[in-house]
């Protein structure tokens, strides 16, 4: 059974179609297009972006 998430770490998307190849790079794409994301409590510069 594959578990759905609706929010994902940058680490989570690295290597997928159309996502660039480092966790920095996807969170400027993220930052740049104005992904919706949240802060993950007790991990200093972490987030998670929303999928929907």
């Amino acid at each position: 059974m594959v578990k759905k998430y609706d929010w994902f770490s940058a680490k989570n998307l690295v290597g997928l179609q159309g996502m660039p190849s480092s966790p920095s790079a996807i969170s400027r794409k993220a930052k740049n297009e104005g992904w919706e994301c949240r802060k993950i409590k007790g991990i200093r510069g972490g987030s998670r972006m929303n999928t929907q």
